[in-house]
């Protein structure tokens, strides 16, 4: 959803997907990162107005994404953490105990 008039009105985006969505990570360059349930995760390009899907190679729902020094970093609702540092094409899973 975006809004253009501070919140008065939302317009939707169709995302095909079919997960419980949890959380919108606004990032650089207009790009923004949405999080979800089963391993579902979204990347836009264009502040956005369109999504394309992104692999993380795991079923565990996804909670929480940053950027920090050239790195994305997502972690999971049992404690794993993932992170990239090519723009998302390869993951590595860090497990914090």
């Amino acid at each position: 959803m975006t809004s253009h008039d501070k919140g008065l009105t939302w317009q939707t985006y169709p995302t095909e997907v079919y997960a419980d969505l949890h959380q919108v990570a606004l990032l650089k360059n207009g790009k923004a990162l949405v999080l979800g349930d089963a391993g579902v995760a979204l990347i836009s390009d264009d502040a956005g107005k369109q999504w394309r899907s992104i692999s993380i190679n795991t079923f565990e729902n996804l909670r929480s994404a940053t950027e920090f020094k050239g790195r994305l970093i997502i972690t999971g609702e049992e404690g794993s953490i993932y992170e990239t540092s090519d723009g998302g094409q390869h993951w590595h899973k860090n497990r914090q105990d």
